[in-house]
């Protein structure tokens, strides 16, 4: 149910959430999406020897107030490579690029990671 949905993705709820409720129930009543739902778990993303096998510098944010997956950090935090740079913003929800205020931060967070890559001659 959308009406319930809704408060786990966001902080503050969206002005657009009734049109928002509207657009998810239609996209999570699909049988393509409904199928898949059913067979969701962290190790259907990547087994620990893939996520251990990243090769590239690797940036995982994951937000603290995540309210639709707040455990499964714990997952990729044990098997991603050394490499990999964890940031997990006390207020970021699960979809921080929709919510006011954090998209900017979350592109920032990004962009100041890149800058600490090395450049390559």
């Amino acid at each position: 149910k959308p009406e319930v949905l809704i408060p786990l993705l966001f902080n503050e709820p969206p002005f657009w959430q009734g049109m928002g409720a509207w657009v998810l129930q239609n996209r999570f009543s699909a049988p393509g999406v409904q199928f898949l739902l059913t067979r969701l778990d962290p190790s259907s993303a990547f087994a620990p020897a893939q996520l251990r096998g990243l090769q590239p510098p690797t940036l995982l944010i994951w937000g603290q107030q995540d309210r639709i997956f707040p455990t499964e950090v714990d997952y990729f935090k044990q098997h991603l490579p050394p490499q990999t740079a964890v940031i997990e913003p006390a207020h970021f929800t699960h979809s921080p690029y929709l919510e006011a205020g954090m998209e900017r931060e979350l592109g920032q967070l990004m962009i100041t990671w890149l800058k600490t890559l090395p450049t390559s001659p």
